[in-house]
């Protein structure tokens, strides 16, 4: 299942630039994403929060589904994330894969995305969501501290 991101609206872009211009945004220097990319698709951030003063809200597994927040460049045309996963043993691993449909503009949003997971991830002991920026630092969202 896809979700599907609005198109931005002139509020959307006055208040994007307005927290680009003051730098509140955590991570808006950051270089571009590893060597291989093309596995995640367009480029995309995943926030912790909106800026240093806000409360984090990392990704988490809301009932059945991953809802995460997200920051991409775009705006003029419709964006889609598509979770990937893949199961093995105890482990389950979501990749978010991005696609900008063609979307050239430059503004910087961010959305808040709600995807539902397939069962086999949900059962998993222990899940993670693949970082876009440090493949190194996936996000832990369940962690099986018992041992069989």
């Amino acid at each position: 299942m896809k979700h599907r991101v609005r198109q931005i609206t002139r509020d959307r872009v006055l208040a994007g630039l307005c927290v680009l211009l003051i730098g509140a945004w955590a991570g808006c220097n950051s270089p571009e994403a590893p060597p291989g990319p093309e596995r995640f698709g367009d480029p995309y951030e995943i926030l912790t929060n909106l800026s240093p003063n806000s409360p984090d809200e990392p990704p988490a597994i809301v009932s059945d589904s991953l809802s995460v927040l997200v920051a991409y460049t775009g705006g003029c045309t419709e964006h889609t994330f598509e979770p990937r996963t893949r199961v093995t043993g105890r482990a389950a691993a979501i990749l978010l894969r991005h696609d900008t449909g063609g979307d050239s503009c430059e503004a910087y949003l961010h959305d808040r995305i709600v995807l539902p997971l397939p069962e086999n991830v949900l059962e998993a002991p222990e899940i993670h969501l693949l970082n876009p920026n440090n493949a190194d630092a996936p996000f832990v969202l369940r962690w099986d501290l018992t041992q069989d």
